[in-house]
């Protein structure tokens, strides 16, 4: 927990008051090796940070899962629609890796965004800058060749080519397991 609030004291420094709630309502949960938090149908009522573990956001296609995005640790992870709207999801959440995460509801985030003019700075600095990477990402995904692809997550996310099973990481690179194999072995 002291690693969040320190991280949110990196962006802006927080009200002791703050602090204390935060310290109080943070809960925490577990999740196994593919364990689910959040699978389509159901709404995103919590949003997380993980301190432990690595996850993926995906969205079921029609021949294979469609692989939105991994987050690891001092990330956050939800899915957007769901969380901001409070409806059913058409995503999942799952755990790649056993996974430490805590906690806040949709109602206590919105608590404290209302009570707290220096946390609502921090939830749109930290969702900023979660939007601005995911579109950096979604456009080097886009972009030139599966070689090129892979070589960019080697260079700005190698923590997601380094943790992320072969098939997960060939469905986000939108090619074959076996055509990224032979990729990684030339490079």
């Amino acid at each position: 927990m002291l690693t969040l609030i320190s991280y949110l004291n990196s962006i802006h420094p927080l009200p002791d008051q703050l602090q204390d709630y935060l310290t109080a309502n943070l809960r925490s949960i577990h999740l196994p090796k593919k364990g689910f938090l959040l699978q389509p149908g159901q709404t995103c009522r919590n949003i997380y940070f993980i301190k432990t573990g690595f996850m993926h956001r995906f969205r079921d296609g029609s021949k294979n899962d469609i692989t939105l995005y991994f987050a690891g640790e001092n990330q956050i992870v939800y899915s957007a629609e769901s969380f901001f709207q409070q409806k059913p999801a058409d995503e999942s959440l799952q755990a790649i890796e056993p996974t430490d995460l805590l906690y806040l509801s949709y109602r206590q985030l919105f608590y404290i965004i209302g009570r707290y003019a220096e946390f609502a700075a921090v939830f749109i600095t930290i969702i900023g800058h979660y939007q601005v990477a995911r579109d950096n990402n979604d456009y080097a995904l886009r972009c030139g060749s599966v070689k090129e692809r892979y070589k960019h997550l080697l260079v700005h996310q190698p923590a997601i080519v380094q943790r992320a099973p072969n098939k997960l990481l060939a469905l986000y690179l939108h090619c074959s397991p076996v055509y990224l194999s032979y990729i990684k072995k030339r490079i």
